[in-house]
């Protein structure tokens, strides 16, 4: 695997399911703010940026889900996103969607594969 199109985030256990986790990375030499949620053990990862305000959508710390932790909302305006599609499902930002990261999982590692 090369080192210079994937940064590894963290371990698959270190997200429990049901919750998310956030990441800072300069790795590329950009900062970038990234998340990934565990959903019945599967993996989604988003640019942490809301589409309406570009506002970072966590309330605190790794808090990306609605309470039900049916859906990621966003802090700033109570936005709703779905968590298999990012799509905005409620709020100002009806109909537009978070920006998908491409992950990849290796021997329990999550990576982010081509960061831009």
């Amino acid at each position: 695997m090369n080192d210079l199109h994937h940064i590894q985030l963290c371990r698959i256990d270190e997200i429990l399911p049901d919750t998310a986790r956030g990441f800072s990375t300069t790795e590329t030499g950009a900062d970038h703010e990234v998340f990934v949620i565990n959903k019945h053990g599967e993996y989604f990862g988003y640019i942490n940026s809301c589409p309406h305000t570009g506002a970072p959508l966590e309330w605190m710390p790794h808090q990306f889900l609605s309470l039900d932790t049916d859906n990621i909302q966003c802090s700033l305006h109570g936005a709703r996103f779905t968590i298999d599609q990012g799509l905005c499902i409620q709020g100002p930002c009806l109909g537009e969607g978070l920006k998908p990261i491409k992950l990849k999982i290796t021997k329990s590692i999550i990576y982010w594969s081509n960061p831009g």
